[in-house]
């Protein structure tokens, strides 16, 4: 065997034989950067702001950028964790990449020699250090009881193991009973230890993941938790989750998931302080250039990384001419100065080249090996290689020169290094990557081919897709990311985030887009595709215990929804294509780039395309793979009735009530009759005409007959109750909707669904009609609420009100978006009107910041105000930050009249402390006007949402612009109540509701609404500007 054949490192953890002096000064640089990070006793406090990641550019590739992480890792070894990261693909989803690769390492087995008395792995390890720790501090506090609490506490920090039941480790079973009965004290000991958690439920899931038997459900359970996956209530309880842990909701944006993501990430930064640090390597960067989002957005996770993750170093290797090209162009400068310069690898000098010889060829015996190695060891051939003292030259030229020499071939040119690709080895390094995954396949312990997102970005969207057909999904978001469109032929779509999870509420929103889309496309393949790994297939889609979700799950899978469930060869087969990809376009492979590789790929992958374009065939097995099926029907539970679908593929859910709605009209029928129901608006002047006898006669001319049962009219529709003839089903009425819009002359597409023993087409208006809000306030649901706080939103599709109350937890707060002309000042001024008309100032304090006084502008000083309307945004952090105080004061209060909450305390006739309310109009001043500002905005909202209900402290906040910018995760996960009036985008309705369709509105109060319930449609209350001036009482003075 020739000893020279390896010339890259395949895993940065298992390095061949070193030369240690090469690059040794880049190593103890990078070693000293580490040094300060393990420094002093644990739990370590975090070093101070602005730290940089370290830049180790390579003149060209061959210099041992990965040689160099493998060095890294072993001088490291139990000192530190380190993560050798593969780029992600996605911009969108960046820190579910980062936080699954983390997850993954973590799971990996901890080495013999490091390894504590019990952990089977690193993140035992880590949850094992973690509760340590917490224990010691809640013996000392005598949170624990023990009778020598001093010596009990030393040897639960030094001794303390947690292991499963299986092992009956001493105290294990006495923790287990008194943290599943007294959670709190876990979170008592973290909250005193310094180390600040974005969820306080960590040390619950940490100490269960510890005590549970290896690869468990248990296991897996608090691994989904980690991965920011949504968890059953069942779960919650079993892992000890409050009932304040923040849950991603059933249907997440891609946004929302990144966030979550990246709040886990920085938390596992943040327990290292308990632990080991962190090291994070990122090597094969050359994927970041390959567009200028991910180059973008790889700068501002190293950012990122740098400003928030404390316990860690990261280190980004790359090629020179990588960095000077389109990987610094596509970044920001700020994010550009995160990185430190001046570390730069060198080739071999002579010295060096002669000592790699040694420990190559050390034990060689053989006569011909003994021949071969005085071929290399010739001085003049050496000379030939380093004619000078000052010589050096890259680490893999060197070894190429060695391997040609000896199996005796002529030494070969500097220039012929890089030659045409040679199939031989792609092949054998192929091979060599495909023999590496079957074996971690064979080991139950490994975690290697777990599931990874981007793995399947890059087989769907590199790989196999073909030019023109592969693109952003229609409808882009954490369900669908990719979409391959055969015109007229199929459209498939693509979803990576949510493969891994458990939980029915996800598979059956994954079963409800697919079909959603199905309807849309209209072509004789729409399928949504997800794919499985091995590990993943412990949990059957759907699950049995699914007995109301499963159904729809299951024909979902016969029809339009296909999950892919990979064998462990499969698997091992596209990692290793994907591996020999990026080592190709890392230049790592003799002479070859990506696109050399993609044919040989193409024929190892064969078939799989044509797996991806099949249609689906329904199946008894769960769907796994599935066939196109004709138009669904009411029947076989196919069509979701009450979606608006238009050609464009968006939907809106107009058919959705809200649970208090429909008490004073709504859609019960009995024998397909539809009630008359007396609109509770004021009409429009020119009432849209009955179409009745018109769409009768429409249908006639297409041959089905039907009966218009009734008519019922909407402020922003006329609903047509329609009674189909004998043998006419659904799909035929509904397939005619284009031809009806030109037909009846209207404005557009009629929306056509069912409800119980008839269908129904609903006519939109061109304008919707005034909802004029002095007659509403009338009306029995608003008028003789209970609640001071309870606001009308406006007027749903069956006439009802709509109603909100501030006091109720899944409505405490309020984020509201719409453009301009939408309608959302209007709306604001509804809420202001309606919290004056039902409070007094004993009862109610308001605070209005509106930065331009478009809305709130001409309102006089009076008694309900806290001030005058603020504009200025010191202002506005100054009084948030003022409602903090006030809230923790009004806690102290209610605490000593031992009242629960501040109606409970006006309700007892204490009215000295009212009801406050802040309102803005427009926040994406305080978001844009700087980091620092953006930052506070956030915490102080986040510390209101979470505890300024019971206070009676509460928020309604509204914006023009609901982009990613400005409606952040953090600030749309604190904000329970959501209502979106018309926006520009598709995509702005998908950031603040998780689905589009707000694009879609006709504006002037149209709006979707989500007050704890699913989307509703409404138009929002009016009410004219004297009337609304009128309401407020003489200034006070």
């Amino acid at each position: 065997m020739n000893p020279f054949s390896w010339d890259i490192v395949k895993n940065p953890t298992e390095i061949p034989a070193t030369v240690s002096s090469l690059n040794q000064g880049v190593l103890e640089s990078l070693e000293a950067a580490f040094t300060p990070l393990n420094a002093g006793a644990t739990p370590r406090r975090p070093a101070g702001p602005g730290s940089k990641a370290r830049l180790v550019l390579s003149p060209a590739p061959g210099y041992g950028k990965s040689h160099l992480i493998g060095r890294l890792c072993r001088n490291l070894a139990g000192k530190a964790s380190v993560v050798a990261f593969t780029p992600f693909q996605s911009a969108d989803l960046c820190w579910q990449s980062l936080l699954l690769q983390v997850l993954r390492t973590l799971q990996s087995p901890v080495p013999p020699a490091t390894a504590g008395p019990c952990p089977h792995n690193r993140l035992a390890d880590l949850a094992q250090d973690v509760i340590r720790h917490l224990v010691a501090w809640s013996i000392t506090n005598r949170q624990i009881s023990h009778p020598d609490p001093a010596t009990a506490a030393q040897w639960a920090l030094n001794h303390l193991a947690l292991g499963p039941p299986s092992e009956n480790l001493e105290w294990n079973a006495e923790l287990h009973g008194l943290f599943s009965h007294q959670p709190g004290i876990l979170r008592k000991a973290l909250a005193h230890s310094g180390v600040s958690l974005a969820d306080h439920d960590w040390p619950a899931v940490l100490f269960r993941y510890a005590v549970s038997e290896p690869f468990s459900e248990q296991q897996e359970r608090c691994v989904a938790w980690m991965k920011g996956q949504m968890l059953s209530s069942e779960a919650r309880g079993e892992l000890g989750l409050t009932e304040a842990s923040t849950l991603l909701p059933e249907s997440s944006s891609a946004g929302d998931l990144n966030d979550r993501c990246r709040e886990r990430f920085l938390d596992l930064c943040r327990l290292a302080a308990f632990h080991r640090p962190f090291v994070f390597c990122f090597d094969q960067t050359e994927v970041f250039a390959q567009s200028n989002a991910l180059a973008g957005t790889f700068g501002r996770v190293i950012a990122e990384l740098c400003n928030e993750a404390p316990h860690q170093l990261t280190v980004v290797t790359m090629n020179q001419a990588l960095w000077d090209g389109k990987l610094r162009k596509g970044m920001e400068e700020a994010d550009v100065h995160r990185f430190q310069l001046g570390l730069k690898l060198k080739g071999l000098h002579r010295a060096e080249g002669e000592e790699l010889i040694q420990k190559l060829t050390a034990g060689t015996a053989a006569q011909e090996q003994k021949e071969a190695l005085n071929r290399i060891m010739d001085p003049g051939w050496l000379t030939s290689l380093f004619p000078t003292s000052g010589t050096n030259i890259p680490a893999r030229e060197f070894l190429h020169h060695c391997q040609h020499r000896w199996d005796g071939m002529e030494r070969i040119q500097h220039t012929a290094v890089n030659h045409q690709a040679d199939p031989a080895i792609i092949i054998s390094r192929y091979q060599e990557l495909l023999t590496a995954g079957l074996t971690a396949a064979a080991n139950p312990k490994s975690t290697e081919l777990h599931y990874m997102p981007d793995l399947f970005r890059w087989l769907t969207g590199t790989l196999l897709a073909r030019s023109g057909e592969c693109g952003p999904a229609d409808q882009a978001d954490s369900y669908a990311e990719l979409q391959w469109t055969l015109h007229g032929q199929a459209v498939i779509r693509f979803g990576f985030a949510h493969a891994s999870s458990d939980s029915y509420a996800t598979w059956k929103r994954l079963a409800e887009y697919a079909r959603d889309r199905r309807r849309h496309d209209a072509v004789p393949v729409s399928k949504l595709v997800h794919f499985r790994t091995p590990e993943l297939q412990r949990c059957p889609i759907p699950r049995n215990s699914w007995k109301v979700n499963g159904p729809i799950i299951l024909t979902a899978l016969g029809e339009c929804l296909q999950v892919i469930d990979l064998t462990p060869e499969e698997t091992a087969a596209i990692h290793a294509a994907r591996q020999l990809y990026l080592e190709a376009e890392s230049g790592d492979l003799e002479g070859i780039k990506g696109a050399n590789v993609i044919p040989f790929l193409l024929e190892k992958l064969d078939g799989w395309r044509d797996r991806l374009l099949a249609p689906l065939v329904p199946s008894c097995n769960g769907g796994h793979t599935g066939t196109a099926a004709g138009g669904t029907t009411p029947e076989n539970g196919g069509t979701e009735f009450g979606t608006r679908v238009q050609p464009s593929g968006i939907s809106i859910s107009i058919g959705a009530t809200h649970p208090n709605a429909g008490k004073n009209g709504g859609e019960n029928t009995k024998h397909g009759k539809a009630p008359t129901v007396k609109p509770g608006w004021q009409p429009n002047p020119n009432p849209t005409p009955d179409l009745s006898q018109a769409i009768v006669e429409a249908y006639a001319s297409f041959k089905i007959p039907v009966t218009v049962l009734g008519r019922r009219e909407a402020p922003q529709l006329i609903r047509y109750h329609l009674q189909p003839g004998p043998g006419i089903t659904f799909g035929k009425i509904k397939s005619h909707a284009i031809n009806l819009q030109i037909q009846l002359g209207l404005h557009f597409e009629p929306l056509i669904g069912s409800g119980p023993g008839y269908v129904f087409l609903d006519a939109l208006k061109e304008k919707p009609d005034t909802i004029l809000w002095r007659d509403a306030m009338r009306r029995p649901e608003i008028a003789d609420h209970s609640s001071l706080l309870a606001l009308p939103i406006g007027v749903n599709i069956n006439n009802s009100l709509i109603i909100a109350d501030l006091c109720d937890s899944n409505t405490a707060h309020a984020l509201i978006g719409g453009s301009s002309g939408s309608g959302k000042s209007e709306l604001l001024k509804a809420f202001v009107a309606t919290l004056i008309q039902r409070n007094t100032p004993k009862t109610l304090q308001l605070t209005l910041v509106d930065p331009k006084l478009l809305t709130f502008g001409g309102i006089p000083a009076n008694s309900f105000l806290s001030g005058p309307v603020l504009r200025d945004i010191g202002e506005s952090l100054k009084c948030l930050e003022e409602a903090v105080e006030d809230m923790e004061r009004r806690y102290e209060i209610l605490n000593h009249g031992k009242f629960t909450r501040l109606g409970e305390r006006i309700a007892a006739g204490l009215t000295d402390l009212p009801y406050r309310v802040l309102i803005f109009d427009e926040f994406a001043d305080l978001i844009n006007s700087g980091k620092k500002e953006r930052q506070e905005f956030e915490r102080l909202i986040k510390i209101i949402s979470a505890k300024g209900r019971a206070a009676g402290v509460h928020l309604i906040i509204a914006t023009q612009r609901p982009d990613r910018e400005v409606v952040t995760g953090q600030i749309k996960a604190n904000l329970p109540l959501k209502i979106c009036l018309r926006v520009t985008s598709a995509t702005n309705s998908q950031i603040l509701l998780d689905e589009p369709g707000a694009e879609l509105l006709l504006g002037r109060g149209d709006l979707l609404c989500q007050a704890g319930s699913p989307t509703e449609r409404g138009q929002a209350l009016f009410v004219p500007q004297e009337e609304f001036l009128g309401l407020f009482p003489e200034a006070t003075g």
